[in-house]
């Protein structure tokens, strides 16, 4: 009976051991399968983050500007590429929604021009002004280099900076823009976009050879509009320009238009004639700088034109990708929508 009860305690033992073995196993596993799901999902996430892409949209028309005027474009015309870039861009048919897309009726916007060294056309920054119109957003500001050094007298591009200022005030009045949009101080450098509480911006340049970073777009005009202006960002090559995007402008929403209807093929603002451009007849839109300056410079060679002497012209586009992370540089990763019309 003393055996029988000894079996008897082992077995309880026993089982309560197994027991006991097998709830430890059963959350170790648990533990292990939820650790494993929360990994797996990571490195979902993390993968899925790797392959995502910017989206640049590129549209172009024959119609957009003639040849033989380079200062002037089509306004219609220009206003239908980039409604089609922007619903494309948003992924909508409706171009108020697409427009609210990137911009909040309770948005503070600012806007910019494209700067002296070679000025986008009067007719885009027209019809960017027309989509923040559009899109009801509660203040918006136009800085423009050839308003502040006109007010600043500055008689060298008095020739150039009047027409276009001019141009631009008529277009804002037939859509009822005010005037007083035009923020006169906004460009001055030290410009104040990094500095003013806006909470969005939409960048209007164009890209061209340039002798300091070989091509000067989308993001040496960000370090051009950043808190200690450009020259703080000069040395080799303009290397540390995207680092801007990350600092002074991380917490902007931005929407990009990089205006190449036209590109210059030499270095000589304010002395360019209809001969000295190429005209890619194009507006290229993103919400990310750096992808959209790697698609302006990518068509840019294409049709012919070249940087400014022999400075590695992709060198701080690059650094802008894999540096500083502020965008993508890699065409590959680039997802590009074209649109001809």
């Amino acid at each position: 009976m003393k055996d029988a009860a000894n079996s008897v305690s082992f077995a309880s033992e026993l089982t309560h051991d197994r027991l006991a073995v097998g709830r430890r196993e059963f959350l170790r596993q648990s533990v292990l399968t939820a650790a494993g799901t929360v990994v797996a999902g990571e490195l979902r996430a993390q993968s899925e983050s790797a392959e995502m892409k910017s989206k640049v949209v590129m549209v172009t028309s024959d119609a957009a500007i003639r040849d033989d005027s380079p200062d002037r474009a089509n306004l219609a015309v220009v206003e239908k590429m980039l409604e089609k870039g922007i619903c494309e861009l948003a992924a909508k048919n409706d171009v108020k929604k697409a427009w609210e897309t990137f911009f909040n009726a309770s948005d503070s916007v600012a806007s910019s021009d494209g700067g002296f060294h070679l000025q986008n056309l009067p007719e885009v920054t027209i019809a960017t002004l027309k989509g923040l119109a559009l899109a009801g957003v509660a203040s918006m500001k136009l800085g423009s280099q050839y308003v502040t050094l006109s007010r600043k007298k500055e008689a060298s591009l008095a020739s150039k900076a009047a027409p276009w200022i001019s141009v631009v005030k008529e277009g804002m009045k037939a859509a009822g823009i005010s005037e007083s949009v035009i923020d006169e101080a906004l460009y001055d450098l030290p410009a104040r976009y990094a500095v003013e509480p806006f909470d969005a911006l939409l960048v209007v340049c164009t890209l061209k050879p340039h002798y300091i970073s070989g091509v000067a777009g989308a993001v040496k005009h960000f370090a051009t509009l950043s808190k200690k202006g450009p020259k703080e960002y000069h040395p080799d090559a303009m290397v540390t320009a995207g680092s801007v995007l990350q600092t002074d402008f991380k917490s902007h929403r931005k929407l990009v238009v990089i205006d190449a209807l036209r590109f210059a093929r030499r270095f000589a603002p304010g002395h360019l004639q209809p001969q000295d451009y190429c005209y890619p007849k194009a507006l290229i839109i993103s919400t990310d700088p750096v992808a959209a300056d790697a698609v302006a410079f990518d068509l840019f060679l294409k049709v012919g034109c070249k940087p400014a002497g022999a400075i590695p012209a992709r060198l701080h586009i690059e650094a802008a990708d894999k540096k500083y992370h502020a965008g993508v540089s890699d065409l590959a990763k680039i997802e590009l929508r074209t649109i001809k019309l």
